[in-house]
């Protein structure tokens, strides 16, 4: 299960497309399913809560314009996804196997790019600064600081898988 938080609203996926809302932080919750959509493995909300995303491991991507009510599939990856991030600009990046890496502009435009690996990528952030991380398997770390058009690989010194990244 992922979890995604923002202007009170929180929201939860799961197996067998399962999205869980909750317009209170948490004190009640609904349950829905995207039609459609397989185990959901990451889900992603701008700070407004006007742009969410959910990814599952057939490679597609889901969006909700509604803070989560309702989804539409916005993209479809040549392999499966397991993160996906939204910006405060409504851009994204999406994540997952065999180093898929998939951009969104702010328009909603889905576009692969080359992550230059082709180790499984679990995480994913877009930090402050604007350069964008993934991670995953085999201690991997990549970033772009020119919105996905090229990377650059991070020598950690460890081949531990890397599950999720963050920028404080």
């Amino acid at each position: 299960m992922a979890v995604a938080a923002t202007t009170g609203v929180m929201l939860a996926v799961g197996d067998g497309g399962v999205v869980l809302r909750s317009g209170d932080t948490g004190a009640t919750w609904t349950a829905a399913t995207i039609a459609g959509a397989g185990d959901l493995q990451s889900i992603a909300m701008d700070a407004a809560g006007q742009v969410v995303l959910a990814v599952d491991p057939s490679g597609a991507v889901w969006a909700s314009g509604d803070a989560g009510v309702h989804f539409v599939r916005e993209a479809m990856a040549s392999a499966g996804l397991s993160m996906a991030l939204a910006d405060d600009d409504s851009a994204a990046v999406a994540a997952g196997l065999g180093g898929t890496v998939l951009e969104r502009s702010p328009s909603g435009t889905w576009t692969p790019v080359a992550s230059g690996t082709t180790a499984d990528l679990r995480a994913a952030v877009i930090a402050d600064d604007g350069r964008q991380y993934v991670g995953g398997d085999v201690g991997t770390l990549e970033f772009s600081a020119g919105e996905g058009a090229s990377w650059t690989r991070v020598s950690l010194g460890t081949a531990a898988t890397l599950y999720a990244l963050d920028d404080l």
